[in-house]
């Protein structure tokens, strides 16, 4: 994704490096929601759980950031991925950055995964 975003003269995620470890969550928070374009208070807003998720990842995507949902390995849907190990991961690149979401985890957890939210 990374070699396909260059040679498109793709420009890097804004984002992408905006925040330190030191910094304040809120503030932070606050910080991505104003750059998705996203109210406080926006969850409370939509209809259910569901169209929350949906609603951010669109956000998300919009802006240059892969967004991904899966619950189970690969495709077999015998191999649910436990939500015991792991709830979701992000991965840190200037142009492809990615946020993996555990989907087999409940939907208001998912949406709170997301340092969006």
């Amino acid at each position: 994704m990374r070699e396909t975003r260059l040679e498109g003269e793709t420009e890097p995620v804004a984002v992408v490096g905006s925040a330190r470890l030191a910094d304040d969550p809120i503030a932070i928070g606050r910080e991505m929601r104003r750059h998705l374009g996203l109210e406080n208070g926006w969850v409370e807003r939509v209809g259910t759980w569901q169209a929350a998720v949906g609603m951010l990842r669109a956000s998300i995507e919009e802006v240059g950031v892969l967004a991904v949902i899966n619950g189970v390995v690969g495709n077999n849907t015998h191999r649910q991925l436990n939500v015991a190990e792991f709830r979701g991961f992000a991965l840190w690149d200037d142009y492809p950055p990615l946020i993996f979401v555990n989907g087999a985890d409940a939907k208001s957890a998912q949406i709170f995964f997301c340092p969006f939210a």
